[in-house]
This record gives structure tokens, C-alpha cells and sequence, in this order.
């Protein structure tokens, strides 16, 4: 059962607090500094660790658009219609169910999306129908890039984003673009509550940072010595790292500047962020990790930093939290009570953040990929490999038939 919301009189501040999801493409924990990587640089990342928490038994759907559509709705995504990554299978098709954005619009918020959605590439089904009154977005809902402007690929410097229905040209790397249209929305809607979706590209591979920035990284993994040079098996892979490691220094940087205009603006400390992401993809060889680093039940990192909160900062929380949890967690804690019917298959975190939050329910959480078989055209497997998470392990199902050991869930 889904624990009920806490009161009013339980909560503070007063004030409804500001909330930024930002969610990085198909991330893995281990190319973050604060997991022991000795070369990815991500001081502003570990430091929303440090004064937030930390769920390191955090699981997510298997594929971008399904896992993307599970945070939205905090409904499995097989519920929405979101059932793959390519054309119709990606659409966020049920339109019976609000979306987090539909919620918070309808609480008073002022509602924005910046960077990939990957939900719906037509009416009704753009982010703008979907509860976002400001969207900064792809054109296409695919992996390609038709808004680049002159080529470039990934490192490219001009695009054509749609922006609220309109195509406009930007100038910049894609990550800065997004960030800055995030901040730009901060700054016109600081007298009012918001609620903001930031999603990158980054770091879904192939990997591209912008222009030269790689060779900085280059220069560290030589300084390590031969084992973590040849640590990739080949040299693709290993230049392939050296741009996901760009990559991160953007989106970390970018984090950086958000934290700093938060504190000029006076916002940062009733300002919920949370960093997560759709997918743990390419990590980092385990030559490149410091012998004393920490270990996670999951590779898909999840933080939650909100100052005014009293989160009992620092903390790691090892209870199996999923992306269902993410839309009734946020709503807790913003102490809104839903405008109409949700159906939430997630519960609130609140309780594992705060004693006035009700007690987390220990469950199981299922994923299932869409990636067994090649061509897909003919015959739909909606089920093609499932995973059943356990509170403390995991149990993997192919076709119906159990892999591995878990231990029992007790009652």
C-alpha cells in the first residue's frame, strides 16, 4: 500500500519548496568522483551528495522512454504505453493518468522541460500537452539529431530547438544550452513556486564532449600508469571513456552554475534538486577506481539535496527505492495532495528522508528490457527479459525462468 501523505503541521518549511529533477542519460554511478573515480571530475555532483542523500539501492526501467515514463507517472511504464525506445513503443500513449508536470500545474506551480523527452514526438503527446508550460526540446524523439545546425555530431555548437511549439536557433555544446534556458526559467519565475525537468543527452553513447576537453583527460589517465591506460582493451573504449569524462565535467559544471544562481536568488535552500537518471550505461573500468571506494547495490545513481528540508545530510539510504517512488515522493514532500485519481504503483520516500514521512513498505520492483531480440518489426515481445529486484538482492527472469539466488522478501 502506498503510505499516506504527512501533514502540513509535520513539514517546514512553510513554504512550498521549489523542485529540479535533472536526470542524466543511461548514467552510471561509477564515473562520479564521490564513487572513487580517479579520473571524471564531478565535485558538484558530490557535493549535492553531501548535503542531500544518497539512495545507492536505486533501480530504474530498462530503457530510456520507459524509464522516463515510470518517473512521470510514478505508474509502471508498461502501464502508459511506454514500452521500448523506438517510434510508437516510446510514446507515452495513456493519457488517463496525470503526469508529475499535470500535478504540479495543477498545485500552482509554474512548470518547465528542458532537453530530451523521448515520451511523444506528436500531439498529444509532446511535453507541452503533458503538463509543461515552458519546454526547450528536441524536435524528433529519436537517437539521431536532426537539429544540428552545419554537423558536429554530439560536439556541436549550433542547434534548432523546439521551444514551446516554435523553432529557434541556439548557440553552445547542447548541455550548456539547457541549462542555461533552466536558469533563465529559475530567474522569471523566482516569486513563485516551480517545478523544472532537465534531461541531457549526456551520457548515452556514443560518447562526444565538446571540442579538446578530452584531452584533459587523457593527460590524467596517462599520470596513472600503464594498468589504467590499458584498462579498455581497446582503443575505441578508451577514447570513448575520455569523452564520457567531458561529458560529466559539462554536466557537472553546469550543476555548479545552477547552485551559484539558486544562492544569488535567495532560492537554494527551499529548492528541492534531485540528480538521477533513466539507466545505468558505460561505467568506468575498475582500474580507475580507488581501492577504498564505497560499493552500491545499484549502478544508477539517485540524490536528493534540499537544504530546508532536514534530510539528515550526508546520508546513504540503502532501501531498494525505484523510479515509480520518484512522482508520490516529490509530492510528499511539497505537500501536495493530488487534484485526481493517480494510481501510484510507487510509494513515498518521504519517511526514509524524515521521521514526520510515513514508514517505507519494504517491496519488490520489476524491470523488463526490451533488447533480447534484433528485428522487431514483425513480432512484439513486450516482455522480453525481466528483472525482479529484491529488498536485498535480485533474481533475474528469462522467458518465465528464474536466474540466480535471492533471498526471500519478508513479510
Amino acid at each position: 500500500s502506498i503510505p499516506s501523505y504527512a501533514s502540513a503541521e509535520e513539514k517546514a518549511p512553510p513554504s512550498r519548496p521549489n523542485v529540479i529533477l535533472i536526470t542524466v542519460d543511461n548514467h552510471n554511478t561509477s564515473v562520479l568522483s564521490m564513487a572513487g573515480n580517479r579520473v571524471v571530475e564531478t565535485p558538484n555532483i558530490d557535493r549535492l551528495a553531501r548535503e542531500g542523500v544518497f539512495f545507492s539501492n536505486y533501480h530504474v526501467a530498462s530503457r530510456c522512454s520507459c524509464s522516463r515514463a515510470a518517473m512521470l507517472t510514478g505508474r509502471y511504464h508498461l502501464r502508459s504505453g511506454a514500452i521500448g525506445t523506438g517510434d510508437a513503443r516510446a510514446t507515452m500513449g495513456s493519457l488517463e493518468r496525470p503526469t508529475l508536470a499535470d500535478l504540479f500545474q495543477e498545485a500552482g506551480y509554474q512548470t518547465g522541460m528542458f532537453g530530451k523527452w523521448h515520451l511523444g514526438a506528436n500531439t498529444p503527446f509532446l511535453p507541452e500537452n503533458r503538463g509543461f508550460a515552458e519546454v526547450v526540446s528536441y524536435g524528433r524523439d529519436s537517437s539521431t539529431l536532426p537539429h544540428v545546425i552545419g554537423g558536429g555530431g554530439k560536439a556541436a555548437t549550433k542547434h534548432k530547438f523546439r521551444h514551446n511549439g516554435h523553432w529557434k536557433v541556439y548557440d553552445g555544446y547542447r548541455t550548456d544550452v539547457w541549462f542555461n534556458e533552466l536558469s533563465r526559467f529559475v530567474r522569471e519565475n523566482r516569486e513563485r513556486p516551480f517545478f523544472a525537468y532537465l534531461a541531457t543527452w549526456s551520457t548515452h553513447g556514443p560518447n562526444q564532449g565538446p571540442s579538446g576537453l578530452s584531452e584533459k583527460y587523457r593527460e590524467k589517465l596517462t599520470d596513472l600508469g600503464e594498468a589504467a591506460w590499458g584498462a579498455f582493451g581497446n582503443n575505441g573504449k578508451r577514447d570513448n571513456f575520455l569523452e564520457l569524462a567531458a561529458e560529466m565535467e559539462v554536466v557537472d559544471r553546469s550543476i555548479g552554475q545552477l547552485l551559484k544562481l539558486l544562492n544569488d536568488l535567495g532560492l537554494r535552500e527551499n529548492t528541492i534538486i534531485v540528480y538521477t537518471s533513466d539507466g545505468s550505461g558505460a561505467g568506468s573500468p575498475a582500474q580507475l577506481i580507488s581501492e577504498d571506494a564505497p560499493t552500491f547495490p545499484s549502478a544508477c545513481p539517485a540524490i536528493i539535496s534540499w537544504p530546508n528540508g532536514r534530510l539528515d545530510a550526508g546520508r546513504e539510504i540503502a532501501e531498494l527505492v525505484a523510479n515509480i517512488d520518484m512522482a508520490p515522493t516529490f509530492l510528499d514532500l511539497c505537500d501536495i495532495t493530488p487534484s485526481r485519481e493517480t494510481d501510484f504503483d510507487g510509494q513515498s520516500a518521504y519517511g526514509l528522508l524524515n521521521t514526520a514521512g510515513s514508514p517505507w513498505q519494504q517491496r519488490v520492483y520489476s524491470a523488463d528490457h526490451q533488447s533480447k531480440t534484433g528485428d522487431r518489426r514483425v513480432v512484439l515481445h513486450p516482455l522480453d527479459d525481466t528483472t525482479v529486484y529484491m529488498p536485498q538482492g535480485e533474481v533475474h527472469f528469462v522467458d518465465g525462468k528464474a536466474k540466480g539466488a535471492s533471498p526471500a522478501l519478508e513479510a
